[in-house]
């Protein structure tokens, strides 16, 4: 009677030892794989943002004083890429350092002030006030899971819209 009870605490033990590396270490590993695309979807979304807003110095400071907001374009752009830049550790050709999160060249697809035709509706927000609309693609690593997905970058597609509250 003790040889079956021995016998059978072995068939449990490798049972269990399959259950663990055939169904709950890949489990795992998705699920920390998708923690981290969340990660860097949020550090490409707040280092865009951040830029944005860093763009709004380019206002033209003498029409902002009587009531009128528009961005001289140019530095506008520069600001934009210059800040973005080093937040996502880029070079000036938009193409991420070996510690970046950025694992190729950015695009940045649409850059836009728009301050005229107030409100704007875009899906269920609504702007009241002039806002600037920013379109990238961030290519990100895949880490974790990239030889069972057979996939080694990702494409991070980013819409953001930052609003500056004045009054025309």
């Amino acid at each position: 009677m003790s040889d079956q009870t021995k016998k059978g605490s072995v068939e449990f033990a490798v049972i269990f030892c399959a259950l663990v590396v055939f169904i709950f270490l890949p489990l795992f590993g998705t699920l920390a794989q998708k923690a981290l695309l969340y990660q860097k979807k949020e550090i490409v979304h707040q280092s865009a943002n951040l830029a944005s807003m860093a763009a709004y110095t380019s206002l033209n400071a003498n029409q902002a004083g009587i009531g009128e907001q528009s961005l001289l374009q140019e530095e506008f752009n520069n600001v934009f890429q210059s800040v973005l830049c080093a937040n996502l550790k880029l070079d000036q050709n938009l193409v991420g350092f070996p510690h970046s999160i950025a694992t190729g060249k950015v695009d940045i697809i649409s850059l836009t002030y728009v301050s005229e035709n107030l409100p704007v509706t875009v899906g269920n927000r609504i702007f009241m006030y002039p806002f600037i609309r920013c379109e990238i693609k961030v290519p990100v690593s895949v880490d974790i899971l990239a030889g069972w997905m057979n996939q080694d970058k990702l494409l991070l597609h980013e819409v953001i819209y930052t609003e500056l509250p004045f009054d025309k």
